[in-house]
């Protein structure tokens, strides 16, 4: 009896070993595609993330600015109630940056003014002190529609405060002190936190003329504790502000002396200020760790007033109306050009301003297309040769009459990185013609050890009704005899800000340009 052979189905191992590879490709392909899928989420969201900060960072630049209560022309009365508008342009700039950094901006431009919203007032708190309720430990939101404003970059990035980390290894995480911590650093360029400090100004909260509860060598506790704008008094008193207070340097944010003015001599000839002229001074900002003693007044406070972390630049220019604009032109060939040549090539050039790649060789030559553009304040006093007629005072070093010259400006952060290093900075100020009519001896020779022959005994000169110095015939208080004349003299049309983020995680790079105009309509 014949049988019929039963066939078991089944696979081969060469078909196993196929099947098998054929799936773990798909297996691969699905787990690539979720990764790449997640990477452009990730990469998607923090390009939102970032976005938003910027927008808010715009918004809120756009709006101080659009409140600034002073006209940008210099020698302002202090009876105006107008208040005052700041530029410190630091050593960095565009014409110096380092060859091997071409990611980063500015990193020691500073602004500061006076705003006023008529709108939703300014907000910010006060210490218990001050309000003088009798309640120790509680603080208090007060508001006002004018304030002391101040941007400026930090090095301490404060992603330390909130990463979730224990960065110093003490076994808490995010606490305050790890904002001590030395900077976040990306290819050796520090990611810095944009900060920006509005003090309100709020003369009511003086009582007898001065604020209760603090002293002059108290000036840093205060400012890291109140956002209330005051100055320092002889007497070693604290004061809170007017907008008139403000328009003199001596009593702003981060020229606020350590003690009160220092005021020397008694009669005409001898009355003198060495601290004159208030310069800016970095370790003065809110919020700074005092390197030298090993002190930070209020380490608690470091994670306020931040207004975008990951910043990797921030360029404050000044217009220029007089700023020459070139085009590059390329070396002569052996093959003459035809006119019509020549048009076509030079047409085709982008025109070059201050700050562009090779604009300082093409400045010297004469082929100048226009003129007007934002600069960084005095950028040919940077240069070691000066390109002829590059633009109106702007481009050039300040008036040495208000001593803000060839001064070294410290650094905000002791490192190596050669940023946040201010040096030999420039200033635009409003200024006040004050200093004209003070009874104080302004151009009295800082040097000059003791009082002796041969110094300026000349007070006020510029404003004394007298023609002091007779033999240049340009009449009585003139120009050239004031003591203490602005930096720079000329009316500022507008300013530009640039703000460059950095995102590390997705290794994005953002900017953004504000420009304010002064210009009525």
């Amino acid at each position: 009896m014949n049988r019929k052979r039963r066939h078991h189905g089944g696979f081969t191992i060469v078909e196993l070993l196929v099947a098998s590879t054929v799936g773990l490709l798909l297996v691969l392909g699905v787990i690539e595609a979720f990764r790449q899928i997640t990477h452009a989420v990730n990469k998607g969201r923090a390009n939102v993330q970032l976005s938003g900060k910027l927008r808010n960072t715009i918004n809120l630049l756009r709006e101080d600015f659009q409140g600034i209560t002073v006209p940008a022309i210099p020698n302002i009365s202090t009876n105006s109630g107008a208040g005052y508008f700041e530029i410190i342009e630091g050593e960095d700039n565009d014409l110096i940056q380092s060859p091997t950094d071409t990611l980063s901006g500015d990193t020691d431009d500073v602004i500061m003014f006076t705003s006023r919203r008529l709108g939703v007032p300014f907000s910010g708190r006060v210490n218990w002190k001050v309000m003088h309720h009798g309640n120790p430990g509680l603080d208090k939101t007060i508001t006002s529609p004018n304030a002391e404003i101040i941007y400026w970059l930090e090095p301490r990035n404060t992603e330390f405060l909130k990463d979730g980390i224990d960065n110093n290894g003490n076994g808490t995480l995010d606490e305050p002190s790890e904002g001590l911590i030395a900077p976040i650093l990306h290819n050796g360029m520090p990611l810095a936190t944009l900060r920006r400090r509005a003090l309100l100004i709020r003369p009511d909260l003086n009582v007898n003329g001065v604020i209760p509860g603090y002293t002059a060598n108290q000036i840093r506790r205060f400012l890291n504790e109140n956002d209330v704008s005051v100055r320092v008094n002889p007497d070693g008193t604290l004061s809170a502000n007017t907008l008139s207070d403000l328009s003199l340097r001596q009593n702003r944010v981060a020229h606020i002396p350590s003690a009160g003015p220092t005021i020397y001599g008694s009669n005409i000839k001898t009355r003198i200020d060495k601290n004159f002229p208030y310069r800016f001074d970095p370790t003065r900002l809110p919020f700074q760790w005092d390197y030298k003693h090993k002190f930070e007044v209020d380490v608690y406070s470091l994670g306020e007033d931040i207004v975008l972390d990951q910043v990797i630049g921030f360029d404050i220019r000044v217009y220029d109306p007089h700023a020459k604009i070139v085009s590059y032109l390329e070396l002569p060939t052996n093959t003459p050009e035809t006119p019509v040549q020549k048009q076509a090539r030079e047409q085709e050039q982008e025109p070059l301003v201050p700050g562009d790649p090779g604009y300082i060789v093409n400045s010297n030559t004469d082929d100048l297309i226009g003129t007007g553009a934002y600069i960084d304040l005095g950028f040919a006093s940077s240069l070691t040769y000066l390109p002829k007629n590059v633009g109106s005072e702007l481009s050039y070093r300040a008036d040495t009459r208000a001593q803000l010259n060839r001064f070294d400006t410290p650094s905000l952060f002791p490192n190596t990185f050669g940023y946040f290093k201010f040096g030999d900075c420039r200033v635009y100020d409003t200024w006040t013609i004050e200093y004209e009519r003070d009874g104080i001896n302004q151009n009295y020779p800082r040097n000059a050890p003791t009082v002796g022959a041969g110094e300026n005994w000349f007070i006020d000169e510029g404003f004394n009704g007298l023609d002091d110095n007779r033999s240049d015939n340009a009449g009585i208080d003139d120009a050239t005899e004031r003591e203490a004349p602005p930096p720079y003299s000329a009316p500022l049309r507008g300013f530009q800000v640039i703000v460059r983020a950095f995102q590390s995680g997705q290794q994005q790079t953002r900017q953004f340009t504000i420009t304010h105009d002064f210009t009525p309509e």
